[in-house]
């Protein structure tokens, strides 16, 4: 997964073109964001200097075969980077712009660098690379309209992510993500809502249990068996039940949730997975990710 920006011109819907941004840390996933709008049927461009995105896109849209178009501008492009801002806000007046930022905790970047053994485009300190690449792309971020934290995606998550924030409005269907985390390694950046249920029994401190996650049978019974863990999954459903009608009427097409506990292993996995179920009961199209939860 390589360092960049890119810039996706949408189908035309009513004669007008709608321009998405995609950017983030390298390492992130924006090689498979790239992937996914490919496999929406893009014109995909990589590593184009900001200065010539717009006209690149001036000749893409006076092209009739070419409709769907993503550009990729590396930070690696260093000094062209420079302007992006005022490319952005000059794009802004041209197109209806989308932002969307990918990114990561360090910890989990270092590990997919280490998972591939390659090495980041800024730098061999990666932990030192990936705050100067952040800075680099400061302007891009600042201006994000939707914000991933692909901590706790898998390729296939991401790929449902991307491509249901850029879908065009008939393709598009109301999209709830659920992500379980650990208050322990910080609050997701990208959830609209927080759920902290670190009130609840917690299973940790039963040595038997402790080296399951809430995706186990184990840890499922013990908390089935807790008449507070019930009433609160019944708070929550019919709040978040209030909200996805509240929202939708409002033409909003996704919501994002966080369910927290202390270390992100056992409660808050297990009440992701109960809220996920009963909303793809609902008919919602939902999609679970557990940041912080370890391999069992």
């Amino acid at each position: 997964m390589r360092t960049g920006v890119v810039l996706a011109v949408l189908p035309k819907a009513s004669g007008v073109r709608q321009l998405v941004v995609i950017s983030g840390a390298s390492g992130s996933g924006k090689s498979t964001a790239l992937r996914s709008l490919e496999d929406l049927g893009f014109y995909c461009m990589d590593n184009v200097p900001a200065i010539l995105i717009e006209s690149v896109l001036s000749l893409c849209d006076g092209n009739d075969e070419v409709e769907d178009v993503a550009i990729g501008v590396d930070a690696r492009s260093g000094p062209f980077l420079e302007n992006v801002a005022s490319v952005l806000d000059g794009l802004g007046d041209r197109w209806p712009l989308r932002i969307i930022w990918l990114d990561a905790q360090d910890k989990v970047l270092a590990k997919r660098y280490q998972m591939t053994g390659r090495s980041h485009p800024l730098g061999d300190d990666l932990f030192n690379a990936v705050a100067v690449e952040r800075d680099l792309l400061d302007d891009v971020r600042s201006r994000a309209t939707d914000r991933l934290d692909t901590s706790g995606m898998s390729p296939h998550d991401l790929k449902g992510a991307v491509q249901s924030l850029v879908a065009t409005e008939n393709e598009r269907n109301y999209t709830v993500r659920i992500k379980s985390f650990g208050f322990r390694h910080g609050i997701p950046s990208d959830v609209d809502h927080v759920f902290d249920v670190r009130f609840l029994p917690n299973p940790y401190w039963d040595e038997k249990l402790r080296p399951y996650s809430g995706c186990h049978p184990k840890i499922q019974r013990f908390m089935e068996e807790q008449p507070e863990v019930e009433r609160y999954l019944g708070f929550i459903t019919t709040f978040l039940r209030r909200v996805l009608r509240l929202s939708r009427k409002a033409g909003k097409q996704n919501l994002s949730v966080g369910i927290g506990c202390t270390g992100g292993q056992h409660r808050s996995v297990y009440i992701s997975e109960h809220l996920h179920s009963s909303l793809v009961g609902d008919g919602h199209s939902t999609h679970i990710s557990h940041r912080d939860k370890s391999e069992e």
